[in-house]
């Protein structure tokens, strides 16, 4: 994992090795591509939206935060949440 000089992993760097893992497990090229743009989009949402760079940053007040986003902008929550599991990747990692 790749952290800053604090020690604190980022979520730029988080997502990279998640997608790594998955790719590693072998997931399908489609899977990858879609956790790859979702987790990108929540990457964004975070940084831009929120001002959150870390994942001990991240906490289910975020994660309700980028579904509504991700809701106002036209995207089915359900949608979001079986494509996304940016509940489960933010566990993995964090």
């Amino acid at each position: 994992m790749i952290y800053n000089g604090g020690g604190i992993m980022q979520i730029a760097a988080a997502v990279k090795d998640y997608l790594l893992e998955i790719e590693i497990r072998q997931y399908t090229p489609k899977t990858v591509r879609g956790y790859r743009g979702n987790l990108n989009l929540f990457l964004r949402f975070c940084e831009e939206n929120i001002g959150i760079y870390e994942i001990s940053e991240i906490d289910f007040t975020t994660i309700k935060r980028f579904t509504k986003y991700m809701t106002d902008r036209g995207t089915s929550a359900l949608h979001f949440s079986k494509n996304c599991k940016i509940s489960m990747f933010t566990t993995r990692v964090g």
